[in-house]
């Protein structure tokens, strides 16, 4: 479903990165990118109103990056040239209605799940109880189309291995 997107909105660089990421890790590459777009719009989202924005987002971006080498198990380089790809596939996506509408019905609820599931590790190691990074949880959830019964369970799947 990504795929023609995917190398719409990118050209040659899809074509390249979806090949290493399948090599890295992946069976469809192409939900993986737009699961990991879908993160940065959601953070670009986030920090809109944030006094230091670049400081903020440099911060979400980062945990972007963890979140995409914990889910798939990349490498640091790899995981680095990924939200590059990312980045720039959230630039050119479609609006974000039709985006997440899109990642609804391509990705995977448990690939959704987990990818919920690994945010709330990274929240609850660092704390993860203040209103900003419950707020932001909230919307990534909804973004992907989950409950709040999805992100309790979730939430207490993430305690199990903090």
């Amino acid at each position: 479903m990504f795929r023609s997107l995917f190398t719409a909105l990118l050209g040659q660089e899809a074509r390249k990165t979806t090949a290493t990421l399948t090599e890295a890790c992946c069976d469809d590459p192409d939900a993986a990118h737009a699961l990991g777009a879908l993160l940065v719009r959601v953070a670009r989202a986030d920090v809109a109103d944030a006094t230091a924005q670049l400081d903020a987002l440099n911060h979400e971006l980062d945990r972007i990056e963890r979140l995409l080498l914990q889910l798939y198990g990349l490498s640091a380089r790899d995981a680095a040239a990924m939200r590059a790809t990312c980045e720039a596939l959230e630039q050119r996506a479609p609006d974000t209605e039709i985006f997440t509408e899109m990642i609804r019905q391509g990705v995977d609820f448990d690939d959704r799940l987990q990818a919920l599931e690994t945010l709330w590790q990274q929240s609850l190691k660092e704390g993860g109880g203040d209103q900003s990074s419950r707020r932001r949880l909230t919307r990534v959830q909804s973004a992907l189309g989950l409950t709040d019964a999805d992100s309790v369970l979730a939430r207490s799947q993430a305690l199990e291995h903090v």
